[in-house]
């Protein structure tokens, strides 16, 4: 028991930081999906926006949003160039 117990431990530790990024990975992919439909929701029934631009309008504001969050929080980017991250569409 012991021994299972240890090598859980001592595999923890080596996979640590992984599990600490895959986490926030999570995190903000869940915050950003509730947000994201909150905010088509309220493009669609409040502002009355036709369904295909309030889902395209969503998408695009989304998808920046999760990769510029996880550039700086979860990945740890150094440097986030706004610019270059334009220019790589």
């Amino acid at each position: 028991m012991f021994i299972i117990k240890n090598t859980i431990v001592e595999k923890f530790k080596l996979y640590k930081d992984k599990i600490i990024e895959y986490i926030k990975f999570n995190i903000i992919g869940t915050a950003n999906f509730i947000v994201a439909q909150i905010f088509y929701l309220t493009l669609y029934l409040v502002f009355k926006i036709d369904y295909l631009i309030a889902y395209t309008i969503t998408s695009i504001i989304s998808i920046s949003a999760s990769y510029y969050l996880n550039s700086k929080f979860t990945f740890k980017e150094q440097k986030f160039s706004l610019k270059k991250y334009l220019l790589s569409f």
